[in-house]
């Protein structure tokens, strides 16, 4: 009779621990198809502000504004790149205290990430008070909407690394 009670008992951690590293997977994979889709918009934006600073005729400002705004999604990408190997690096490790180890260093990292991210926001507001150009007007103002969700991104991390 205890055999059987332990070997129940085994059989029920056991399934809650897979169940546990499934769900930790499922949640991992979620974060890493969000940071994945916003690196291939971002992408997109980046074409699409070279192609415009290629065709600009006239108003250097507006290709300052666009040259700009390419920045901006040339640095978030290379965030975006960084948090996606964290965020694989971190489901890789199974040891609970290097996970401990290692969790206040990808926080400060997706806190700096978020600082620098803020200070673009109010750049795209910059640079869109002054653009006369509805493309290029329509591009930052979606670039922003996208900056905006990262920053949610970001500042909910420590719900990520758990």
């Amino acid at each position: 009779m205890f055999k059987n009670i332990l070997y129940i008992t085994s059989i029920v951690l056991y399934s809650l621990l897979a169940s546990q590293t499934f769900a930790q997977q499922v949640k991992v994979d979620s974060e890493l198809n969000f940071i994945d889709t916003k690196y291939k918009i971002l992408h997109e934006y980046s074409q699409d502000l070279i192609d415009y600073s290629k065709s600009y005729v006239g108003d250097n400002l507006e290709y300052e504004i666009s040259g700009s705004f390419q920045q901006i999604v040339s640095t978030t990408s290379d965030y975006l790149d960084a948090s996606y190997s964290f965020f694989l690096i971190y489901s890789k490790i199974s040891n609970k205290n290097d996970r401990i180890t290692i969790k206040p260093i990808i926080q400060k990292q997706f806190q700096n990430y978020v600082y620098q991210i803020k200070i673009f926001v109010n750049e795209i507001n910059n640079g869109l008070s002054h653009t006369k150009k509805s493309a290029l007007s329509v591009s930052g103002d979606n670039l922003k909407k996208q900056i905006r969700e990262l920053i949610s991104f970001y500042d909910n991390y420590q719900f990520l690394l758990q």
